[in-house]
């Protein structure tokens, strides 16, 4: 949902720029009223078929079906209210003054597409039952305490937190500052390229900052509390310490036992944290919660999010001069022509990050699975110090991604585009143990794909670089 929310927003706000149709009110009232409507339609549709599920693997299954059949449907249909009924430019020509208010035309028209995501979330929340009533019964079938349920305030408060207000917040506050900086720089300069290179540095600048400092503001919008001292703390601690890694803070990602996660958030150690979800910790042994714990530090001492923020920002600055190139060669023409570069740049960013993204990201999280195997190896059978992954820290992995994936009431199986299906991470993980494979052999075919990152990089700085050069 982050990606969808994410997405939902680029379509606004390059409205902005790209022209849009425009319809009368009386005609946009309704789309838009037929669009949360199917929203809801589906959220209901979704929950009456799951029940007829019996088996927690085919929910999980029909769940991630339904989740991607309606996020199609989510954006499908707000960039038609946007691009064709001309939702953000009919609410900037009918309320007087909105333009001098930073991102006021863009939250306003974001709210279809937010209650859309509301009356599917409280048609919804009948899967979110069943699959808990199904989760319950098998772990009460094995003799285990089960899991608390939400209820449906509690279930909506969640996932407008963590789902939308997690993208929410952090987008606003950019554009918003972003649109402060470029009305102040053209009130206070004269047109021209000083102050358009100007706009781009200080806005270049501002994102930058925000990004680096975004956690501190993401561990509030979360329920977090720091972890409490004890012999738990004292040994992930003691853990970083031999790692050289520095934090801000541990905490406990609080969502009353029913969340099972762990996340590294934050690019500099000033801002960065830690977090492990309660059901983690009251439902996993000390070992296994190491193992979850190892995986996490993967993403730290590999630099992953460093390398993640690369590949975003180089593809949608690359996609986007290649949309303006492709427009001005269908149009035979150097000059910018916005309608046509944008739908290019949206088509080009969505087959970046669909078949680059994912492969990326997945063979990161290989890389932590990996660490993580090799990190228990060396609590148990390999304190000689060796580099190899043993079978039993791949078993230690193995078990604490199963647990997550069952207290999660998802399926082994399950397609997930950023982490992988469980099942293949823990054979690829058994595969190396098996093989004897080292650290080495898995950082090897990383370092490659960090390599490409960087050259990728340095490719969108010289073609930004020429860009700027032609349109100049």
């Amino acid at each position: 949902m982050h990606m969808t929310v994410l997405v939902a927003f680029l379509i606004v706000f390059l409205s902005e720029e790209a022209g849009t149709g425009s319809v009368p009110l009386p005609i946009l009232l309704p789309a838009a009223g037929g669009y949360i409507l199917v929203s809801v339609l589906l959220g209901w549709l979704g929950s009456t078929l799951s029940s007829l599920r019996k088996k927690l693997e085919d929910l999980a299954h029909w769940r991630s079906l339904s989740r991607w059949f309606f996020q199609g449907w989510l954006l499908g249909g707000h960039a038609c209210l946007v691009f064709i009924f001309g939702l953000r430019e009919i609410i900037k020509n009918s309320v007087p003054g909105m333009v001098q208010v930073p991102v006021a035309c863009d939250m306003l028209a974001m709210l279809p597409f937010f209650f859309s995501i509301l009356g599917n979330w409280i048609m919804g929340y009948r899967i979110y039952l069943h699959t808990r009533k199904m989760l319950n019964l098998k772990l009460e079938s094995r003799k285990l305490p089960s899991t608390p349920v939400w209820t449906l305030r509690e279930f909506l408060v969640f996932n407008a937190r963590h789902d939308v207000l997690f993208v929410v917040v952090p987008m606003f506050l950019i554009k918003g500052l972003m649109d402060a900086v470029e009305m102040s720089f053209v009130a206070t300069f004269p047109e021209g390229t000083t102050r358009d290179t100007a706009i781009i540095i200080s806005l270049v600048a501002l994102a930058a900052m925000f990004l680096i400092t975004s956690p501190l503001a993401i561990v509030k919008i979360w329920s977090t509390s720091p972890m409490p001292d004890g012999d738990l703390r004292d040994s992930l601690e003691d853990i970083c310490s031999k790692k050289n890694i520095s934090f801000r803070n541990m905490l406990v990602w609080k969502s009353k036992g029913t969340l099972a996660n762990a996340a590294v958030i934050g690019i500099i150690p000033g801002a960065r944290y830690i977090l492990i979800s309660d059901a983690v910790l009251e439902r996993l042994s000390t070992r296994e919660i190491l193992a979850v714990f190892a995986h996490e530090l993967g993403h730290i001492i590999n630099r992953h999010i460093f390398y993640m923020t690369l590949f975003v920002l180089s593809s949608m600055t690359l996609c986007y001069i290649a949309g303006w190139l492709v427009s001005a060669a269908l149009l035979e023409t150097t000059t910018i022509n916005m309608d046509t570069s944008i739908g290019f740049f949206v088509l080009l960013a969505a087959l970046a990050w669909f078949f680059g993204l994912g492969p990326v990201s997945r063979q990161f999280e290989h890389q932590c699975d990996a660490y993580s195997a090799w990190m228990m190896g060396q609590e148990s059978d390999n304190k000689n110090g060796e580099d190899k992954i043993t079978p039993e820290g791949a078993k230690v992995f193995a078990k604490a991604l199963k647990k997550l994936v069952e207290l999660g009431g998802e399926g082994l199986r399950r397609k997930n585009l950023r982490h992988g299906r469980a099942i293949h991470r823990i054979c690829k993980v058994q595969h190396l143990a098996s093989i004897g494979a080292s650290m080495e052999d898995v950082n090897r075919r990383v370092r490659r794909t960090k390599i490409l990152l960087l050259v990728i990089t340095a490719i969108m700085a010289v073609c930004a670089s020429m860009a700027g050069f032609l349109i100049r």
